[in-house]
């Protein structure tokens, strides 16, 4: 699972463009054909102990301080070359990794797994025109450990990769089902709630449990569960979006 890491950083005294969803010179454009493509992305560490944020071509703009480091993924057992460009440069920044505004023209559904009040993890859904069920590099992200505690799985072509970052064709935004891996301990209690909802306001988030024969509608409460056994890989969750 850490093999394919590497650990690089901005060599520039600037700010740098680490995506940009408009257009323009950026770290992800120049180099996403060299990343590894489900893992296409800039992981930076949170520093509070609770793991990575992902930023790629499904997030908003976001900037790489000086000297900041980030990991990236190579699928190239030889290695692979990634390009830092003076043309990537810019005066936008006033900290590590600023998350910017919400992206225009698309759509966001990002669920959160916690025990108790603690935040365990999360998963993100992302739906802009063009993209599809498949892979699509530097949309689509694969959690920086696969054996995390909230995931979800491509629709179509799944190679075994658990995605933080799921990117979908706006269309599916009222049709899908998603398989979510969720990974718990036996006698865990746990709940899943819906902590941004930035899709179309009739559509309805269903999580379907097909051992209980559940399914919770997320726009109105949690999904809460005491693991009888250890939970692990797919086949047992589902996240249904559909008007219905």
């Amino acid at each position: 699972n850490y093999g394919k890491w590497n650990l690089i950083a901005n060599p520039f005294p600037s700010y740098l463009n680490a995506n940009s969803p408009t257009g323009g010179t950026n770290f992800m454009t120049t180099n996403t054909s060299n990343l590894h493509s489900s893992y296409a992305a800039v992981y930076g560490y949170d520093a509070d102990g609770t793991g990575y944020t992902v930023y790629n071509q499904a997030t908003a703009a976001t900037y790489i301080a000086p000297g900041q480091a980030f990991f990236v993924a190579s699928d190239d057992s030889g290695g692979n070359t990634v390009t830092f460009s003076e043309a990537m440069q810019t005066v936008t920044g006033t900290d590590d990794f600023i998350v910017g505004d919400a992206l225009e023209n698309s759509f966001e559904l990002i669920l959160k797994l916690y025990e108790g009040d603690t935040e365990v993890d999360y998963t993100r859904f992302y739906f802009e025109d063009g993209l599809n069920l498949s892979l699509d590099p530097g949309y689509d992200a694969g959690h920086f450990n696969q054996e995390a505690s909230l995931m979800s799985r491509l629709l179509e072509e799944d190679e075994g990769v658990g995605f933080v970052i799921n990117a979908m064709g706006l269309e599916n935004v009222n049709d899908a089902v998603v398989p979510i891996v969720i990974n718990r301990e036996a006698g865990t209690d746990f709940r899943i709630s819906i902590d941004t909802f930035g899709i179309y306001a009739g559509t309805n988030v269903y999580l379907e449990d097909n051992v209980q024969g559940t399914m919770t509608l997320l726009n109105e409460g949690d999904f809460e569960l005491t693991a009888e056994s250890t939970l692990s890989e797919v086949g047992r969750f589902y996240l249904h979006l559909t008007e219905d």
